[in-house]
């Protein structure tokens, strides 16, 4: 257990009057905080220098009473794996407000074909505010850096350049300058600064990106009084794009509704609370022309698949979406696909959008870089547990061929299932039609899928 103490320090530290840090985490947010608690708290990694730049001003601490605070409109689907790496850090119990939902509804506009996804011995994931994810990972940087020497957050840290030495100078630290004019070097680079990232740019790496054209509409729904269905998440896939409902508490549920760029700024910009609602109550139970083909395509599959059906008299075939009375907070962001060639080079890696960007369809975005996360600090253990010098590009890349492996077919399905639910064409339809059927007539099928989204957990 002596290797873990071992250090080095490259080279050209003791000729600059900057900071030095073994790790520098660039990016506060989601995911860039809770690598470098991750970090902080890995017992081989006490004897190196960890820290944490955030572009933005340090937020005050939100008060663990939240009964009387309004829902904010950005949220995320924090699956199992990620409860345990939240668990691990101590941020999980921080967290004041989440809702698991046990039952997902998914329903096609142009087809009468549904899937329900339950599970009864642990939710499929809790519907959790931005906010408060950020606020508990704040929470538990502000503990460490009172507690430990070794880890540093340096706040209102805009990164003006960042040097990464080339690989046959390996001995040669990275380089961060900042808008105040301060340098950082430090053995390893981490960017975990979104899907803009400077840290990736300055790797050199191809970049593959595809606009949607496409912006989430959010926003808060508060539902009719006489709606109790408080633990299911609907989703109804659209021409235009999916529209989800994520259930929040008894009577709220937090939307996200994807629509072309020019129809999502009228309904933010132009409809009131009210009327939005109302427009939100149409799309979700307008019913597309029924078509002879499809039709009797459904009907086909549906005789096939009944021998194999898995009985189940609870299963839901049919179920009518909640009835919104006012969408409070509305808001919209861009929507695109972007997943970078390399996450790793000689002193850096990348996390989270910055390293993979995808639709938020699936839910699946910010799990994907808390998956990362896992998977780097276990080959950055790996490293200083064989005795490696730190940090070994053999074990970023062990780190690379990991992440792409769980990664890769993820965003790869999520873009190619925006593609197939974002037309009409009856061909498309048709195949995603008897899809539906296929999966939700065997609960194997079922419960595999729901077990691959729960997937980032490492162990």
């Amino acid at each position: 257990m002596l290797s873990h103490q071992s250090k080095f320090v490259c080279r050209t530290f003791s000729q600059n009057s900057g900071k030095f840090a073994d790790i520098v985490v660039v990016g506060g947010g989601l995911v860039g905080s809770a690598l470098a608690c991750k970090l902080a708290k890995s017992q081989w990694l006490t004897s190196r220098k960890i820290c944490l730049l955030e572009s933005s001003p340090k937020k005050p601490a939100i008060s663990q009473d939240v009964s009387n605070t309004p829902f904010s409109n950005r949220v995320v689907a924090l699956n199992a794996g990620t409860q345990s790496l939240f668990e691990s850090i101590g941020a999980w119990d921080l967290i004041p407000r989440k809702k698991p939902y046990n039952k997902m509804f998914v329903w096609d506009h142009c087809s009468p074909s549904s899937i329900e996804f339950k599970s009864s011995l642990e939710p499929i994931a809790h519907i959790i505010e931005n906010v408060f994810v950020l606020n508990a990972l704040d929470r538990v940087t502000d503990e460490l850096v009172d507690k430990q020497d070794n880890f540093e957050v340096i706040y209102s840290a805009s990164i003006k350049s960042c040097e990464l030495p080339a690989k046959e100078n390996e001995d040669e630290c990275a380089r961060l300058t900042l808008d105040n004019g301060d340098v950082i070097e430090a053995n390893l680079v981490i960017g975990a600064d979104g899907a803009n990232s400077m840290i990736r740019k300055s790797m050199k790496t191809n970049y593959s990106f595809k606009d949607y054209k496409q912006w989430g509409v959010v926003g808060t729904v508060t539902l009719e009084e006489s709606e109790t269905r408080h633990d299911i998440a609907f989703q109804k896939f659209m021409p235009t794009g999916p529209i989800a409902l994520l259930p929040l508490c008894p009577g709220k549920m937090s939307l996200v509704w994807t629509l072309p760029t020019e129809k999502a700024k009228n309904v933010v910009k132009n409809l009131s609370p009210d009327e939005l609602a109302e427009e939100l109550n149409y799309n979700l139970n307008k019913v597309h022309p029924s078509s002879p083909l499809i039709d009797s395509i459904n009907s086909s599959v549906g005789l096939l698949l009944r021998p194999f059906r898995d009985v189940d008299e609870t299963t839901i075939t049919s179920l009518p979406p909640p009835k919104a009375v006012k969408v409070a907070n509305a808001a919209m962001f861009p929507l695109a696909y972007g997943t970078s060639e390399r996450y790793v080079g000689n002193r850096v890696a990348l996390i989270g959008d910055a390293a993979h960007r995808v639709h938020p369809l699936a839910g699946q975005g910010v799990n994907l870089g808390y998956s990362d996360v896992q998977r780097l600090v276990k080959n950055l253990e790996n490293n200083v547990a064989h005795g490696r010098k730190f940090p070994s590009y053999e074990n970023l890349c062990d780190y690379e061929t990991e992440a792409m492996r769980h990664n890769l077919p993820v965003t790869t399905a999520i873009d190619s299932l925006q593609q197939i639910y974002c037309t009409e064409n009856p061909l498309f339809v048709a195949a995603r039609s008897v899809g539906l059927q296929i999966v939700n007539s065997n609960s194997t099928l079922k419960n595999f899928i729901m077990s691959a989204a729960a997937s980032s957990k490492i162990t």
